[in-house]
């Protein structure tokens, strides 16, 4: 049987099949490589994305330091604005007054402290004393620039102060009235025998102190 010319060829060529084939195999694996390496190809985008992510990175660690330098100048600032406490030392003449809390006659808080700035002229007794009531009458044609206040812990019928009664004094007097739940600081302000009378300057500081009934013209020029 005669071989023929074209069977060589044919063994040659799938040879060269079968070779390629295995190669193919082999970069196939480096082909799942490639995608980590970063030289070449696809590899080189990725180094590039790379790159892009570290700039990313840094530009967020730059935005922190910013954030931290803008939050440290804040609370600073906010040190250097703010008024210091205003403190108390005592109840005479040339103390810094202690601040007396209440609620007036409109409902809302009251604070002695917060005056600061505004002088003021604080009685400190009972509505159903005529002593006090002589002096509150006075009180809204005072020639002076000072707040009049008005510190009761009985109203005109001997029962506890209230709101009510506040108001009621505030609208008759044209005053500032206030009262305490349980008038805690009436013994302290008022002794054992009001009315009492203070001046105090808008600083705070108490320029003078009367005990029993004080008239106009002797307030006056305490003022």
């Amino acid at each position: 049987m005669q071989t023929s010319p074209l069977l060589p060829l044919a063994v040659a060529l799938g040879a060269l099949a079968c070779s390629g084939s295995e190669k193919d195999d082999a970069f196939g694996g480096g082909g799942g490589r490639s995608d980590y390496v970063i030289p070449g190809g696809t590899g080189g985008d990725a180094g590039d994305s790379a790159g892009g992510g570290n700039s990313g990175g840094g530009g967020g660690d730059a935005g922190s330091g910013d954030a931290g330098g803008g939050s440290a100048g804040g609370t600073d600032g906010g040190s250097d604005s703010g008024e210091p406490a205003l403190v108390g030392t005592g109840y005479g003449e040339g103390d810094t007054a202690y601040d007396l809390v209440g609620t007036d006659g409109n409902g809302g808080p009251w604070s002695l402290h917060d005056q600061l700035g505004t002088p003021v002229v604080l009685i400190v007794g009972n509505a159903y004393n005529a002593q006090v009531t002589d002096m509150l009458d006075y009180m809204s044609s005072l020639d002076a620039n000072a707040r009049p206040v008005f510190f009761a812990k009985y109203d005109e019928n001997t029962e506890n102060a209230d709101e009510a009664d506040a108001s009621r004094w505030q609208s008759s007097y044209g005053i500032t009235a206030i009262v305490q739940p349980g008038a805690a600081d009436f013994t302290t302000w008022g002794t054992a025998s009001p009315p009492r009378l203070y001046v105090i300057d808008a600083a705070m500081t108490i320029q003078w102190v009367n005990s029993g009934f004080t008239s106009q013209s002797q307030l006056e020029t305490k003022l």
